[in-house]
């Protein structure tokens, strides 16, 4: 902890010999090129939809294809015609009339 304090001491004794130089002065029209850049890049840089405008038609014509895919293979499903094999149910009223 001495140790510490030591090396604080010597720190906050270097820190106040230092000279305080003035800050300075910002040029003038600074802050008016500070806000046209600021403008310029906000109308250069495209805003959130449009940045990801592809992204999300990508993504809806996906669904879309898979949609319409699984929508295919169930409607192919429903127009085949019935199987000659008999059902489970069908199986079991025939085994177990008292049912």
């Amino acid at each position: 902890m001495n140790e510490f304090d030591d090396k604080w001491q010597a720190a906050a004794e270097a820190a106040r010999s230092v000279s305080q130089s003035p800050i300075p002065e910002i040029p003038l029209g600074f802050s008016g090129r500070v806000v046209a850049l600021s403008q310029e890049l906000e109308s250069a840089m495209p805003s959130w939809f449009s940045a990801f405008e592809r992204y999300l038609l990508r993504m809806t014509a996906g669904v879309g294809l898979a949609v319409l895919v699984a929508g295919a293979v169930q409607l192919n499903e429903f127009m085949a015609p019935p199987s000659l094999l008999p059902t489970v149910e069908n199986i079991v009223v025939e085994r177990f009339p008292l049912l």
